[in-house]
């Protein structure tokens, strides 16, 4: 009979083999700053979260203020179909069904992140061919009806990439499969004329030239063309798809600058490490995951690590520019459905993706109202009268609160301007005025003073003289605020005068709304319509602490796969995880421990560590083809390595 301590050895000997047959794992740094288990741990069901917002944005009946949010668009300006429209704000002042001014991306958004939680949307992605602007000669999906590229390659590619996630989900439709194959060939034709170099502001495929503004470039660019030509590679296994993917993708691994802009890049990093599996390339996919992460970008783009003012942010995507620090709802639901299917590729990131992804989840709640007391957010009283389950989110989330007050009045006497303003409290307070671009400076200049009341006393605050700056600031205080210029000459052509005040007040949910006066609230669809793709993702599992994350659930046009989970085990103690929703006799391959971990819906996570599990068919046959371990002819492992497979 076995002793109680050789039984303990035994066990012991066991998990030292386990740890020993273990992927080593590659460190992300910005991730390493992160704590293994958020706190406080609040989860939302992001399932739920993404259904109740699509009943709330899709709902033409609801009444009330700003009610209901879409509307039909009949203009018609791309074929005889009526299409949809969604603003960009609650409230918005410029989004609104009598201008039909508005963001596809907020639609498309909305449907691709729907299909992919799995919500019927099978009605409503054919309505989306009205953003595919052809009549101008674009052939692209723009970000309006009958659009044109050139303006920002971030904002010419996104669309697309939102298109070829619902064409992904359902291909049946012909003329969206021209649409697919075209927008291809049009990026191509793109890349092209740019002889594969992105280092521009945009590209104009009417003019078939790239765009420079002189302000901004978007290299970036080149991580959404070379997915856009890899899926196209991928369904139709055309070679020059191929070839041109492998053209951008150059163009970043030869890059020692980081490029990263606003949302294409992460499509970048999970490219070259599926490319690096699929054909076998040798693309540096460890600087570019670091890229997505570090924020070393000119813009200062990342990820946040740490918290504010003891509030925990880990995780959430945006701004880490020192002082300007501001997390962003859309950036943050969008980030991991690029970044997540990389361990399906290359499992050597599992623990740092696993753990920047529980972070991510649990406090992504904070772009949601109720996550907030009221001095904490701009636009409490809308949300607690109209969204009572809280599934419009902020755009973003600041640091500290950020405020503009603009004049509550203005007028001219005697060749002298004047306004007025109240400044609210807080710890900082700045007067920002910006001349008109157009405006010409008289030779003696424009003097700018400042007053408690409008009888004065008059301080000289600010000057503009000829071939100056036509932007200045001055610091002022909080309360009653009097403006004037007198002008011999000409009054001044004004673009914008306002105060900024910093509140002091930090983390403030928020967003550019109501402080660029867009719109009467900060809550912003256009960021909420994609908490979808978060929802595919992340569920909880019987342990509280361990998420189940589908690494499937956001990617496109894929060869024969199984379902493929991450899971990441913050604790100091191994753990017994049963999968959601999988029947009881499965086979689960965990491609870190590179071998079978269980031959039923239950499997033993390690401690601090992460598992990769690809639930196979339990009769299925493995075999080792290369580096690559198969079940069924199946790629499961795109680098086993040499150990057990039992």
């Amino acid at each position: 009979m076995i002793s109680r301590h050789q039984l303990l050895m035994a066990l012991l000997a066991a998990s030292v083999m386990s740890a020993l047959a273990q992927t080593p794992q590659i460190d992300i740094p910005e991730v390493d700053r992160m704590p293994r288990m958020p706190e406080p741990f609040s989860l939302r069901d992001w399932k739920k979260v993404a259904r109740d917002f699509d009943a709330f944005a899709f709902d033409f009946s609801k009444t009330g203020e700003f009610l209901p949010l879409p509307w039909w668009d009949d203009s018609r300006v791309e074929g005889d179909a009526v299409g949809f429209a969604l603003p960009a704000y609650v409230g918005d002042k410029r989004q609104t069904p009598k201008t039909n001014v508005y963001d596809a991306i907020t639609c498309l958004g909305a449907v691709a992140g729907g299909m992919r939680s799995s919500i019927d949307k099978d009605a409503w992605a054919p309505l989306l061919k009205i953003y595919f602007s052809a009549k101008n000669g674009t052939n692209l999906y723009t970000n309006n009806p009958g659009g044109r590229s050139g303006g920002s390659f971030w904002y010419d590619l996104l669309p697309s990439i939102l298109f070829y996630h619902v064409f992904d989900r359902d291909r049946s439709d012909e003329e969206m499969r021209r649409q697919f194959l075209a927008i291809a060939d049009r990026w191509l034709s793109a890349m092209n004329a740019m002889d594969g170099n992105f280092d521009h502001t945009a590209f104009d495929m009417i003019e078939g030239k790239p765009v420079d503004n002189g302000r901004w470039k978007e290299p970036d660019a080149a991580a959404a063309v070379a997915w856009i030509e890899y899926m196209a590679y991928s369904l139709t296994g055309d070679a020059k798809y191929l070839r041109a993917s492998e053209t951008a993708m150059a163009f970043l691994d030869k890059r020692t600058e980081n490029p990263f802009y606003e949302c294409l890049f992460p499509y970048g990093a999970y490219l070259s490490v599926r490319m690096n599996a699929e054909q076998g390339t040798k693309l540096p996919s460890e600087k570019l995951i670091n890229w997505v992460f570090d924020g070393t970008n000119a813009r200062r783009w990342g990820v946040i690590a740490g918290s504010w003012d003891e509030t925990e942010v880990s995780g959430l995507v945006g701004s880490v520019y020192e002082g300007s620090e501001y997390a962003f709802a859309m950036n943050s639901f969008l980030t991991p459905a690029a970044v997540v299917p990389i361990v399906r590729y290359d499992e050597r990131y599992a623990q740092a993706i696993g753990k920047w992804m529980l972070n991510l989840a649990v406090n992504c709640r904070l772009f949601y109202p109720n996550a907030w007391a009221t001095p904490q957010q701009s636009s409490a009283e809308w949300s607690k009268e109209y969204d009572p389950n809280s599934c419009i989110a902020y755009e973003g989330v600041r640091k500290e609160g950020l405020l503009r007050t603009r004049p509550t009045e203005a007028l001219t006497k005697e060749k002298q301007m004047f306004w007025k303003m109240n400044v609210p409290d807080g710890r900082e307070h700045t007067l920002v005025i910006e001349l008109d671009p157009q405006a010409q400076v008289p030779k003696d200049g424009w003097l700018f003073e400042t007053a408690e009341r409008k009888e004065g006393p008059w301080t000289p605050s600010m000057e503009f003289v000829p071939g100056g700056e036509t932007r200045r600031w001055h610091g002022v205080d909080a309360g009653s605020l009097w403006v004037r210029v007198s002008s011999a000459e000409s009054a001044p052509r004004i673009g914008e005068i306002y105060t900024e005040t910093r509140t002091g007040i930090s983390p403030f949910a928020t967003g550019d709304g109501i402080f660029n006066d867009w719109s009467k609230t900060d809550l912003a669809l256009y960021g909420s319509a994609f908490v979808g793709f978060l929802g595919a993702l992340v569920e909880p599992t019987d342990v509280q602490g361990i998420l189940q994350i589908d690494c499937r659930a956001t990617e496109c046009f894929l060869p024969p796969s199984y379902p493929t989970y991450l899971f990441y085990n913050p604790f100091d103690s191994a753990k017994i995880i049963r999968l959601r929703n999988q029947a009881p006799n499965v086979r689960l391959y965990d491609t870190v421990r590179n071998r079978t971990v269980s031959m039923n819906a239950t499997f033993e996570i390690l401690a601090d560590s992460a598992a990769v599990i690809v639930v196979c068919p339990p009769d299925g046959q493995l075999r080792r083809e290369g580096r690559k371990m198969l079940c069924d002819d199946v790629v499961i492992d795109y680098d086993a390595e040499e150990t057990p497979t039992h």
